[in-house]
């Protein structure tokens, strides 16, 4: 039978010290004098674990907030180009048109592709 190396005891010992942070609060009468003491304890080994998961949530956020950009950007330049078209389309059939009511129609037309023209996506 080996026995326990007491150096191998204390260093356990210490390492359990290190990744426990504890906090002795006083609890007092009502003259002031000390009865107890409260203990509470932080595993910090338990803190740094969540430290590291924020740190790999934030990493994502980060990432998804890129993609959706990028995707936006995409989205905006695929909606502008055609709809520059039908903003100078309606334009040049609003100059030819002489009926009132369809002049009406196409400088509606107009005006609501120019709106979306206009718009910036982004702003989402």
């Amino acid at each position: 039978m080996v026995k326990n190396n007491p150096n191998q005891i204390t260093s356990n010992w210490l390492a359990q010290l290190e990744s426990v942070f504890v906090t002795l609060k006083p609890i007092t009468d009502e003259k002031f004098a000390i009865i107890d003491l409260l203990k509470s304890n932080v595993d910090l080994n338990y803190l740094q674990k969540l430290e590291v998961q924020l740190q790999d949530a934030k990493w994502k956020a980060e990432e998804a907030d890129l993609i959706k950009t990028e995707f936006i950007q995409n989205i905006q330049h695929s909606i502008r180009t055609p709809f520059s078209g039908v903003w100078e389309l309606a334009n040049i059939l609003y100059e030819l048109e002489t009926d009132p009511q369809k002049k009406e129609y196409l400088g509606n037309i107009s005006d609501c592709a120019k709106e979306l023209l206009d718009y910036r996506i982004a702003r989402l």
